[in-house]
């Protein structure tokens, strides 16, 4: 008796469904859990998934037993007493968590193996979550004031990293950079001549968080998002005697770069390192005497998603002014200056190390004073951000560079007819 082709394919996806219920049991039983280091930070995380044939997920003792080549090539090499050694062959996706091995974990493909003086080597090319997965639902929620620091690193003199209730390289709090007398311009670029330099004092408070989802269909990846929510508080002070037409320069003020964080789905370790950079920056122009201070608070959102095919951003900003906490002093002009500063953090999530996407906001201030204007002088201040990827991504192969002004918006927050 042959079956009709709607029964067949009814069921198939029964049992299909069946077991992907049996995937999706056991992946809420090892969400949270596996071989990740004993003080590597635990996310939250939800979601279920179906693996391909021909994944292998490396065990503590196969990352014990195995080695890279040593020009440090994509060559793994493994002992032959490694269990189940057989399985390595070309097509295999090897898949590991992080150890001393994979520092940050690793996401390979075998091309081709062969034996060599008692060892199997297997030559590898990158991998993605594509080739991992045949259906994956996945959100994880990452206060970054939870994670550990690996290290941070201060670019310009005068900066300065503090976590609150840093202890035991743990972050237990917000971030703050404070910063003295950082030279943000200087006209000769000559550091021992001081007289021509634009230079900022003050503080840039961040309690970041980020949320990862997702969603993989048939093999694709149908969405894959990032959310950066920050807590962003500015406090900026800027001095200088200079005279120039034009500048817009920006700088890497600090980085901070966390742990690798592991979240495991279905025994699958997804490993991701956050990374947190600092900038600061300066354009406009100016003659003589410049002093501006302003200091303001806001909550902001800024996301990046790859959902059919392409990227974009989104964002959720105060809608006012009276949703900025703001405090200012009258701006100082001798002649005149057209003057905006700013300073914010850049997060991106590296994904095995390698690439991923990043979102980045700022606030500024700018002061502008114009002879035989009215005003004669104006302060605003502003909120601005940008999202994008970065490098091979390795959870849909793309690579490239993509970068999506995504919001700039800004409030008047005095004036006044008399010079200042």
């Amino acid at each position: 008796m042959r079956m009709k082709p709607a029964r067949f394919v009814a069921l198939v996806f029964a049992a299909f469904v069946g077991l992907a219920a049996e995937h999706a049991v056991a992946a809420e039983r090892s969400l949270g859990r596996g071989p990740g280091r004993p003080d590597e930070p635990k996310a939250r995380l939800a979601g279920w998934a179906l693996l391909r044939p021909g994944v292998r997920v490396l065990n503590e003792h196969s990352l014990r037993m195995m080695e890279r080549a040593p020009e440090r090539s994509s060559t793994l090499v493994f002992e032959r007493a490694s269990p189940g050694f057989g399985w390595i062959r070309a097509g295999t996706v090897v898949v590991a968590g992080v150890s001393d091995f994979a520092p940050e974990g690793l996401l390979r493909r075998v091309t081709r193996t062969w034996d060599y003086e008692g060892m199997v080597h297997a030559e590898t090319e990158p991998a993605t979550l594509e080739d991992v997965f045949w259906f994956a639902r996945a959100a994880a929620t990452v206060p970054l004031a939870e994670a550990r620091v690996a290290a941070s690193t201060v670019h310009r003199e005068g900066a300065s990293v503090v976590a609150q209730g840093y202890e035991g390289g743990f972050s237990l709090g917000a971030f703050e950079v404070d910063l003295l007398d950082v030279v943000l311009y200087d006209v000769d670029g000559d550091p021992e001549t001081v007289d021509d330099q634009v230079r900022v004092t003050g503080t840039v408070g961040i309690e970041p968080r980020f949320d990862l989802e997702l969603d993989v269909s048939w093999a694709t990846v149908r969405r894959v998002s990032l959310t950066n929510t920050n807590e962003l508080y500015t406090s900026l002070v800027l001095d200088g005697q200079v005279e120039f037409a034009s500048v817009d320069q920006e700088v890497t003020i600090a980085t901070v770069r966390f742990a690798p964080i592991t979240v495991f789905l279905n025994g699958v370790p997804l490993v991701f390192t956050p990374v947190l950079e600092v900038k600061a920056g300066l354009s406009g122009q100016a003659t003589g005497e410049v002093h501006s201070s302003v200091s303001a608070a806001v909550s902001l959102t800024a996301g990046v998603v790859y959902e059919r095919g392409a990227w974009k951003g989104f964002s959720d900003l105060p809608d006012a002014l009276e949703d900025v906490d703001v405090q200012w002093e009258e701006p100082r002009v001798s002649l005149g200056a057209e003057l905006e500063v700013r300073a914010g953090p850049k997060l991106s999530v590296l994904f095995y190390g390698l690439a991923g996407p990043f979102a980045g906001v700022e606030g500024y201030s700018a002061a502008a004073a114009r002879l035989l204007s009215q005003p004669a002088w104006t302060l605003d201040v502003g909120v601005r951000g940008s999202v994008g990827v970065e490098g091979t991504f390795p959870v849909i192969g793309d690579t490239a560079s993509y970068s999506i002004p995504l919001f700039d918006r800004r409030w008047r927050v005095a004036e006044g007819d008399l010079w200042p």
